[in-house]
């Protein structure tokens, strides 16, 4: 699974080859495909997840318990060559390194 956290300078690949910032601050372009795209609505004590497909079509949605056992469960069969995006609250971290440990 591929995060991309606004500010940072380098992404951790799951699915997909590495590619950095280096062809973009060059004034080159990289572009990245990916099969799932991952919505997070993190809670205090769950989330609420959206997968979707290439295409933008739901193919799973629901509220999630907040443990890394849970959100695994849910996001298994969409893991591989997908990225998420995490609502920006004051624990993001916490639900970064879940996603981060389930690829």
């Amino acid at each position: 699974m591929l995060m991309a956290m606004e500010g940072q300078s380098h992404f951790l690949p799951c699915g997909v080859p590495y590619w950095g910032f280096e062809a973009l601050n060059n004034g080159g372009s990289a572009t990245v495909s990916y099969d799932y795209h991952i919505g997070v609505d993190y809670h205090k004590s769950y989330s609420h997840l959206v997968v979707q497909d290439g295409g933008g079509r739901t193919l799973r949605s629901g509220r999630v318990k907040n443990d890394r056992h849970s959100i695994a469960a849910f996001l298994d069969r969409y893991k591989d060559n997908s990225h998420a995006v995490v609502e920006a609250t004051r624990n993001w971290m916490v639900i970064y390194d879940w996603l981060d440990d389930i690829c």
